[in-house]
């Protein structure tokens, strides 16, 4: 590459450079709900490309099996019932606490 096209390059990323929001929000030249579209649609389109091109698990190292007692304790109903409640109940004081907060 020359000086003169890196010189260009350079000059091209200098230019660009506001149109990426560096300062934040409201430096970007587009609206904000063009930009939530846009961030909606790219988790959107990458969860359906990922749901489509990985069909099975394909673990790298499986690793070592654990203990009969202990696949035992994971795999109970119990277990999976209380980590459900706990996730419920944090879920629940999260929002509550989000709904009833002051404003000020």
């Amino acid at each position: 590459m020359t000086l003169a096209a890196t010189a260009a390059v350079t000059l091209e990323v200098v230019a660009l450079t506001p149109m990426h929001g560096i300062g934040g929000r409201q430096d970007l030249p587009l609206p904000f709900e063009f930009v939530v579209a846009g961030a909606a649609t790219a988790v959107i389109a990458s969860f359906l490309v990922l749901s489509l091109a990985w069909r099975t698990a394909r673990p790298a190292d499986p690793g070592r099996p654990l203990g009969e007692r202990l696949t035992r304790i994971v795999d109970s109903a119990g277990l999976r019932w209380t980590v459900r409640g706990v996730g419920l109940t944090v879920a629940l004081l999260w929002g509550w606490r989000c709904f009833s907060a002051r404003t000020s």
